[in-house]
C-alpha cells in the first residue's frame, strides 16, 4: 500500500506542476498567478489520498472531498478572472518619451542586510503563491482534518506523546519547501538569466540570504497550523490528557524549525548543485537517514533517536523516559545554521563565514554529545523503582465492589474516566471475590529501557501479582472491545486479557463463562452498545472463526484474547436484553459454578429462563499477526 501511495503522490505532484505552469502561463493576470499554483496544491493532495488511500466517505470523507471541491471552486473563480485578453504596447498606445539616463543611486541608508530583508520578503511572497507551498499546505489541511476531525475520539495518548509526532506532521510540508526553494534559486538558471543578475549592485551572496530569510513562510505555516490542531483536539479529543510539559513544547519548537531547515537545505542544493533532481534525491536521503536513525538497535533502546529529525515516540508512557529534548532541539538549529552557512558559502569564503562555521560546528557537537550521553544515575534510579515499585507512586480510587484502579500522577485525569466505566461492572461482582487492581505498570520488555536503568533491575522487577490486571495509558479507553471494561471482565471470571505467545486466542464456544464475561464487560453502555458489543463483525461470514468473534480476526494488528462462538454471542444478547437486576443475582447465586469451563452456556440459559442457542460451532484457535 505505501508504495501506491507513493507512486500515486509522484503523479500528482507532476499533475500538480503541469497545471500549475498553465494557470500561471504568460498572458494570465497576476490574481490568478498568485493564487492559483497553492489552490492547485491545496486540492491535489486530499483528492490524491481520497482516491489512493480509500478514505471513507462514510468515516469523515465528505470532509476530506470538501477540502478537494472548495480549492477546485476557488480556482474556477481564479481562472474566470484571468484578463481575457493583454494589449500589445507597441501597437495600442502611442511612443512614449524617452526617459532620461540616470546613473545609479543607492540611498545612503541601503545595506546589504536591508537588501537582503527586502530580496526575502520577495521571495517569501514568492515561495508562499508556489505549487510546492500549496502541495505541503495541502498535506497540513489533510493532517488536520483526519487528527482534528475524523479520529479526533481514537486518541488516548498524551499530549506530551501527542507533541512527539509532530515533526512527522511537518515533514511534508518540509520536504515541499526543499523543493521549491531549490526552484526559486535555479530559477535565473532556468530562465537563462544568470548574466543579467550578474549586473546586478546586489552580490550573490546578498541573494542567497535574502533566499534563506524566505524560510519565515514555512515556520510561520507550521506554527499556525500546530496552534489549529492543538486547539481542535483539545475540544474535540475527550481522551488527550496530561500535561504538554517542556519536552512537549520543545518538540513543537523542534517541528517548526524543520520548515526554515527545508528552506535552507533547498537554497544550498541550488547555490552547489544545479541539476534539477537534486531536492529530490536529498528528501530521499534525509528519509532513508530518518529511518536508519531510528531503527537502530530494532526495538531494543535507543540512544540515537534524538539525532533523527523525526524521532519515534518511545516508550508505553512518559513516565518511563527521560528525554534529551532540549539537546535535540539545538542538535536540528546547529544543523540548519550549517546548512545555510553552506549555502553562504558558495559565494563568500572569508573569516567571518570561517568564524561562524566553527561555531556551528561546536553547538552541533555539543547538542550531539548531550542528545545521546548516558542517563543521568539519580533519572535512572528514580524510572528504575517506577518499574519495580509502581504502587509507592500511583494514585488509586476504589470501585463500589471488589475492585480499584491505580494510575501514575502523570496519568491523573485517566482515573476518573477509568473509574467511571469500571464502576458499574464491579458493583456486580461477587462481594466474596478476591480484590482486583487494574494498575499501570511496564508491559514492556527490560531491553526497551536504557542501559543505566536496566542495571538496576532485574526480571523478577517486572512480575505482578496474578490479583493486578494491567492497565494502558490511554489507548484503553478508546478501545471498547478491548478496554478496561472487557480486561476487569475477563480477569473476574479466569479468562486470559490477551493471546497466548503465538497470539493464538482462548476458545470458550459453548462455556457459560464466556457469555458472562460479555454480560459483565457491557455493564454500564447503553442497551445499543452492549448489543454491538457481542455481535460479529461478520455475522453472515462461512468462517466459524469470523462469526465467533465482535472484533475484526483479519485485522494484522489485532489479536483477539477470547473468542465464542456464533451461538454464544447471540446467548449474550439474550442474556444482555433481559433486567440487569435479574441476571446479577442469578450470577452472584451461582458464581463458580458459571466461571467454571464445564458449565455450559445452555445452563446458564436455562436458569435465566431462556431458550437453548446449541448445538454450538466447533471453533478452532488461529493465532494472529504482528505488525
Amino acid at each position: 500500500m505505501i508504495y501506491l501511495l507513493a507512486l500515486g503522490l509522484v503523479v500528482v505532484v507532476a499533475a500538480v506542476m503541469l497545471v500549475a505552469r498553465a494557470v500561471t502561463r504568460p498572458g494570465g493576470g497576476g490574481f490568478s498567478r498568485r493564487l492559483g499554483p497553492p489552490l492547485v496544491g491545496l486540492a491535489a493532495i486530499p483528492a490524491a489520498m481520497s482516491v489512493i488511500a480509500g478514505i471513507d466517505p462514510d468515516d469523515g470523507g465528505a470532509v476530506v472531498f470538501g477540502l478537494v471541491a472548495l480549492p477546485l471552486v476557488g480556482l474556477g473563480i481564479v481562472l474566470t478572472r484571468r484578463t481575457s485578453a493583454v494589449g500589445d504596447l507597441a501597437w495600442s498606445s502611442p511612443a512614449a518619451a524617452p526617459a532620461p539616463i540616470a546613473g545609479p543611486r543607492r540611498s545612503a541608508g541601503s545595506t546589504s542586510g536591508s537588501i537582503a530583508r527586502a530580496l526575502g520578503r520577495v521571495e517569501a511572497r514568492e515561495l508562499a503563491t508556489s505549487p510546492w507551498f500549496g502541495v505541503g499546505v495541502g498535506f497540513c489541511v489533510l493532517i488536520f482534518v483526519l487528527f482534528g476531525l475524523v479520529w479526533e475520539d481514537t486518541n488516548g495518548e498524551t499530549w506530551n506523546e501527542y507533541a512527539q509526532v509532530a515533526s512527522w506532521f511537518a515533514l511534508p510540508l518540509v520536504g515541499m519547501m526543499v523543493l521549491g526553494s531549490h526552484r526559486a534559486v535555479t530559477r535565473a538558471s532556468r530562465d537563462g538569466a544568470d548574466e543579467l543578475f550578474d549586473t546586478c549592485p546586489a552580490a550573490p551572496v546578498t541573494r542567497t540570504t535574502g533566499f534563506l530569510v524566505a524560510g519565515s513562510v514555512p515556520v510561520i505555516a507550521l506554527t499556525v497550523f500546530f496552534v489549529v490542531l492543538g486547539a481542535t483536539n483539545a475540544v474535540r479529543s475527550p481522551f488527550l490528557h496530561g500535561p504538554l510539559g517542556v519536552d512537549g513544547l520543545a518538540d513543537i519548537a523542534a517541528a517548526v524549525v524543520l520548515g526554515a531547515g527545508g528552506v535552507a537545505l533547498g537554497v544550498a542544493l541550488g547555490r552547489w548543485v544545479g541539476f534539477a533532481l537534486a531536492p529530490v534525491v536529498a528528501v530521499v536521503a534525509v528519509g532513508v537517514a530518518t529511518t536508519a536513525l531510528n531503527g537502530v538497535g530494532g526495538s531494543d533502546w535507543n540512544p540515537l533517536v534524538a539525532l533523527s529529525t523525526a524521532p519515534t515516540v518511545e516508550g508505553p508512557s512518559p513516565v518511563f523516559a527521560e528525554r534529551p529534548t532540549s539537546f535535540h532541539l539545538l542538535w536540528l538549529l546547529g544543523l540548519i545554521a550549517a546548512v545555510a552557512l553552506a549555502a553562504i558559502a558558495r559565494h563568500r569564503q572569508d573569516r567571518t563565514v570561517a568564524v561562524a562555521g566553527a561555531l556551528t560546528i561546536v553547538v552541533v557537537l555539543t547538542a550531539g554529545i548531550g542528545a545521546t550521553r548516558p542517563m543521568p544515575s539519580e533519572s535512572a534510579a528514580r524510572i528504575a523503582d517506577l518499574v519495580a515499585r509502581p504502587e509507592a507512586h500511583q494514585e488509586c480510587a476504589s470501585l463500589d465492589g471488589p475492585a480499584a484502579v491505580c494510575v501514575f500522577p502523570f496519568h491523573r485525569e485517566l482515573l476518573d474516566h477509568v473509574a467511571e466505566r469500571l464502576g458499574p461492572i464491579a458493583a456486580v461482582l461477587p462481594k466474596t471475590l478476591d480484590p482486583l487492581t487494574l494498575r499501570q505498570v511496564f508491559e514492556g520488555d527490560l531491553a526497551d529501557l536504557p542501559p543505566e536503568v536496566r542495571r538496576r533491575l532485574t526480571a523478577s522487577d517486572v512480575v505482578r501479582p496474578a490479583s493486578e490486571v494491567p492497565l494502558g495509558y490511554g489507548e484503553d479507553l478508546v478501545d471498547a472491545e478491548r478496554g478496561p471494561g472487557f480486561d476487569l471482565a475477563f480477569a473476574a471470571v479466569g479468562l486470559p486479557i490477551e493471546a497466548d505467545d503465538e497470539l493464538r486466542p482462548t476458545v470458550v464456544a459453548g462455556e457459560a463463562r464466556g457469555v458472562v464475561a460479555l454480560w459483565l464487560a457491557t455493564r454500564g453502555l447503553a442497551l445499543t452498545d452492549a448489543v454491538e458489543r457481542a455481535t460479529s463483525l461478520d455475522p453472515g461470514s462461512s468462517d466459524a472463526f469470523a462469526r465467533a468473534s465482535p472484533e475484526a480476526v483479519d485485522d494484522p494488528c489485532l489479536a483477539p484474547a477470547v473468542v465464542w462462538s456464533a451461538q454464544d454471542l447471540a446467548a449474550a444478547r439474550s442474556v444482555i436484553a433481559l433486567p440487569e437486576v435479574d441476571v446479577a443475582q442469578v450470577i452472584e447465586d451461582g458464581w463458580g459454578r458459571w466461571i467454571d469451563p464445564r458449565t455450559g452456556t445452555d445452563e446458564l440459559l436455562a436458569a435465566l429462563g431462556l431458550d437453548a442457542v446449541g448445538p454450538f460451532d466447533r471453533v478452532e484457535p488461529r493465532p494472529g499477526s504482528r505488525c
